[in-house]
């Protein structure tokens, strides 16, 4: 995994005018290795997944999708008593067969 290359390099200016491209995950790596604290290393990272829309937010994704389709009202719950009377009610509306 350390040498997966970038899809895209990431150029960095390296100081007097210099330019260094980051073209792995490994480069990358060593380029910070020893320049953060892991403190520093998890708030980077919790902005990047925030920022990419991919932290986890704790809501449930079914509700998620109800609430961003307009559905927000709770979803019906089937008990034997209200799907017999569904299928009753459905029966009586019926063609009769001859």
């Amino acid at each position: 995994m350390d040498d997966m290359r970038l899809q895209i390099p990431v150029v960095i200016a390296v100081g007097a005018g210099f330019k260094r491209d980051i073209t792995t995950l490994a480069e990358m790596q060593n380029f910070r290795a020893g320049h953060l604290t892991k403190d520093q290393a998890g708030r980077a990272f919790t902005a990047f997944a925030e920022t990419a829309g991919i932290a986890w937010t704790g809501i449930d994704p079914v509700t998620a999708l109800r609430l961003a389709k307009g559905w927000n009202r709770p979803a019906p719950v089937h008990t034997v008593e209200t799907s017999s009377k569904v299928i009753a009610a459905v029966a009586a509306q019926a063609p009769r067969r001859a």
